[in-house]
């Protein structure tokens, strides 16, 4: 038995199929059926739809990057429990955790920063100490004092702060009062903060 070429096989499948259908036409209603058909003839009853694409074609490209960050920026080791405030690959201050709670490794950013932050209860807080929970973003579910006196958030709900509570409700990098005045004047919102 011969080989038959790859490049021979896609003529006979499409004369194959193509030999299955044939057109039909309604006369009451001149429109086209397919149908089986033993001649091998193929009608197209309309043109066929045009694809126009507005989006310019993506070309992955790799280029040699400069690693180094400029300015002040966070990294976080949660094995050793330190905070290390660094200015491009400087280290300024390594500051210890005094709790690492609902921070996961991977890159942030400083969302935003708070003097005297109000920390949002959530519906968890409520249910946990057998209390019914307020409307959502009602004026009583905005506690001060809960994450200190100052906060660096690195999402709505993340914060590194100076809280004296420890509990799982407020989820962050605690640290002590002290250092937080000092990480909290060296970054500017936007810093890049690395948790590994």
């Amino acid at each position: 038995m011969k080989k038959i070429k790859n490049s021979s096989i896609l003529p006979i499948l499409l004369l194959c199929s193509c030999s299955l259908y044939t057109q039909k036409q309604d006369t009451s209603e001149q429109t086209y059926m397919n149908n089986y058909n033993q001649n091998g003839m193929i009608a197209i009853s309309e043109s066929l739809p045009t694809i126009k694409s507005d989006l310019s074609p993506q070309i992955v490209t790799f280029l040699a990057a400069d690693n180094k960050i400029d300015g002040n920026w966070l990294l976080v080791d949660t094995r050793r429990r330190t905070l290390s405030i660094k200015n491009g690959d400087t280290t300024l201050d390594t500051i210890a955790i005094q709790g690492n709670m609902g921070v996961r490794p991977g890159m942030y950013s400083v969302f935003y920063k708070e003097e005297s932050p109000l920390w949002y209860a959530t519906d968890n807080y409520y249910y946990s100490r057998n209390m019914t929970p307020p409307e959502q973003f009602s004026k009583e579910r905005y506690v001060k004092g809960a994450l200190g006196n100052f906060a660096i958030f690195l999402s709505e709900n993340i914060a590194i702060h100076d809280s004296k509570i420890s509990t799982f409700d407020v989820q962050g990098l605690r640290i002590d009062s002290n250092d937080i005045k000092k990480v909290y004047s060296s970054l500017k919102s936007g810093a890049l903060v690395r948790v590994y």
